[in-house]
């Protein structure tokens, strides 16, 4: 009788147990395929960092010069912008403020006039090798072969030790912490190559992992825990998988992939783009003058209105950069931006010049044609152009007390924009702003790099979205669209660029707005300013205008992070819990954003918070992805 029972108890279990032998082969192909795609990341990241490394050493003088050729247009312009926005009670603390940042800038512009230092080529390693003891330079296939022979070595112990080590594998919070410790440990080791202490570290802990099909569990309970690890696992490779396939469509990457295609072809794009930069730089100097116009224009304005006797920039302090200076990708924006217009014909090229003379003679002109040059790059139709009355309401606004009409503006332009058809299809039709010329579409990149077009451009763009009668201010208003939250989220919002209100925010899964596809326009041309909040390898940046600027603290920063990061997904981490951090020290959360002079930010968590930072990551990246999706998203085992 007993003997029954315990055969019908272990065939009762041979469905549990092929279970788990099933989930155990499928931890170790998750473990395994992680495993691949770190170490594919690490390369990726490697390689595009040497590229990048290498690119801005050898553009490292032509673009400084030209930051500070552009910086001095851009100083001109803030300082007009300071006299148009502000009255006297508010002026002078702002152009204190402005002083300041300039000088802090300063010493940045001064430090970039050192050569960037960069890596010894492969020739260069050599040749120090060679002088340094005696002995003939090995072949390369001598020198190559135990190199490759290492690399193989170290990727193989890094493997086995991930597989063994993973702090999801951990049944407690004490082994997820102690493995979590080791990770770092090998994850150190394997960035310096050193294989000789990854050696001895796998020796030392070949009985430092979790087994999880050890203990006093139950069986159904040892199922269970490894289910939870590889539901967790794949949200862990799928999260990989999308960050491998973003690199390659990563700006760096794009750059990097022109730069190797020209290279089969023959050619040296970096140095083109070199010769390029050092032209661009002489001809924006002529820039400088037009700049000062408006800086004496708007002096004038403010005298007129008698809210101050006379107004002029202290001669102390910096130039600022017409690029974002707290962006690490600026080498990279420049040599796309400045790649466009190279790859310009001869007829482009003068059709730029003329844009360019047209912005000093019509400037309304000139923002129609940039209009249509804005609603073509966006697939679907912009609230500010979607109607003939809503291009026209923006023309008058360019136009001002000028007698010329939209309707003006079409005849004279009539060779290269037109208002007509831009969509059909079985079910609808769409008109709107589009080119007659390909050639002036063409030249746009071109005509971009001229500061008379580039002032239009932003006017341009400060008047695309709706206009709307603020709740707040109660102002009439063209709302600034800007993203809210990007990086591990897109959200989008419209502001109210006076007081900063924000009527509205969206997500847009499917498509693009012109602030998502000009996004480079609306910093560089400083529409918006950027602050990035680094967590783990990835980031969330966030979008103000001036307007917010003025009144935010680095606790607001760490209140919209929350709101519309943490809180929309329901990461379950307290306010209390979080700092941010720079150079290592948390920054005082009623600091104003105005005494801000670095606009990247860490965070960090304390260790009472509910998961670690890196685990918040993927939790969040999987929520994200699938907040579309009504299955519920896996927690982490544990969590």
């Amino acid at each position: 009788m007993t003997a029954g029972r315990s055969h019908s108890l272990l065939v009762a279990d041979e469905p549990d147990r092929a279970r788990l032998r099933e989930l155990q082969q499928s931890l170790d192909a998750l473990l395994d395929a992680i495993v691949g795609l770190e170490l594919a990341l690490d390369e990726a990241r490697a390689e595009l960092a040497r590229f990048e490394r290498d690119y801005e050493a050898r553009l490292h003088a032509e673009g400084a010069e030209m930051t500070r050729v552009q910086g001095v247009i851009r100083q001109l312009e803030r300082w007009a912008a300071l006299l148009d926005r502000y009255r006297a009670a508010d002026l002078t603390a702002r152009a204190e403020r402005l002083d300041a940042q300039r000088d802090r800038e300063t010493q940045r512009l001064d430090a970039e006039r050192a050569p960037a230092a960069a890596p010894p080529s492969e020739a260069a390693s050599r040749a120090i090798a060679l002088a340094s003891g005696p002995g003939a330079e090995p072949a390369p296939a001598d020198r190559d072969a135990p190199a490759a022979r290492v690399d193989d070595r170290l990727k193989a112990v890094y493997r086995a030790l991930v597989r063994r080590c993973h702090p999801d594998l951990a049944q407690t919070e004490e082994d997820r912490v102690r493995l979590g410790a080791l990770m770092a440990r090998i994850n150190g080791l394997y960035a310096e190559g050193d294989l000789r202490r990854l050696e001895r570290l796998a020796e030392q802990t070949r009985d430092a992992g979790v087994d999880v099909d050890v203990g006093d569990r139950s069986l159904a309970e040892r199922i269970a825990a490894i289910e939870a690890r590889v539901a967790w696992l794949a949200v862990v490779r799928d999260n990989l998988t999308n960050e491998l396939a973003s690199l390659a469509r990563c700006p760096t990457g794009e750059l990097r992939a022109k730069v190797d295609e020209a290279r089969r072809e023959g050619r040296d794009l970096v140095g083109e783009l070199r010769l390029d930069l050092q032209r661009e730089a002489r001809r924006a100097r002529g820039d400088v003058r037009a700049a000062v116009r408006i800086l004496d224009e708007a002096v004038d304005r403010y005298n007129k209105q008698n809210a101050l006797a006379s107004v002029a920039p202290s001669s102390a302090g910096a130039l600022s950069r017409v690029f974002d200076p707290y962006d690490d990708k600026r080498f990279v924006r420049l040599g796309l931006e400045q790649l466009a217009a190279l790859q310009l014909a001869p007829a482009a090229l003068r059709e730029a010049a003329w844009l360019t003379d047209l912005a000093e003679q019509s400037p309304p002109l000139v923002a129609l044609i940039l209009m249509t040059y804005a609603a073509e790059l966006s697939p679907t139709p912009l609230p500010g152009l979607e109607t003939y009355d809503d291009i026209a309401l923006r023309f008058r606004h360019f136009a001002g007390d000028a007698a010329i009409t939209i309707d003006d503006g079409l005849v004279e332009l009539a060779e290269r924009v037109e208002y007509g058809l831009r969509r059909t299809s079985a079910r609808r039709a769409h008109a709107g702003l589009r080119f007659r010329s390909a050639l002036t579409r063409q030249a746009i990149p071109g005509a971009l790099r001229s500061h008379a077009v580039r002032r239009v451009f932003k006017a341009v763009l400060a008047v695309l979205d709706e206009r709307i009668t603020c709740p707040s201010c109660a102002g009439e208003v063209f709302g600034v669209p800007l993203l809210r939250t990007r990086g591990l989220d897109d959200l989008r919002s419209l502001v109210c660029p006076a007081c900063g209100h924000t009527v509205k925010s969206y997500w847009m899964p499917k498509g693009k707005d012109v602030q998502a596809i000009l996004n480079d326009a609306f910093l560089e041309l400083e529409l918006v300013s950027e602050w990035s909040l680094r967590l783990a390898q990835t980031s969330v940046a966030i979008q103000l205008v001036d307007a917010q600027l003025d009144t935010m603290t680095v606790g607001d920063l760490k209140a919209r992070l929350f709101s519309d990061i943490f809180e929309k997904n329901h990461l379950g981490v307290e306010r209390a819990h979080v700092a941010l951090e720079q150079a290592g020290v948390p920054v005082a959360e009623e600091t104003s954003l105005l005494d801000v002079d670095e606009r990247t930010f860490t965070v960090t968590f304390t260790p009472e918070a509910s998961v670690p930072v890196a685990d918040a990551v993927e939790i969040l990246r999987h929520r994200i992805r699938t907040r579309f999706q009504p299955d519920p998203a896996p927690t982490r085992p544990g969590g």
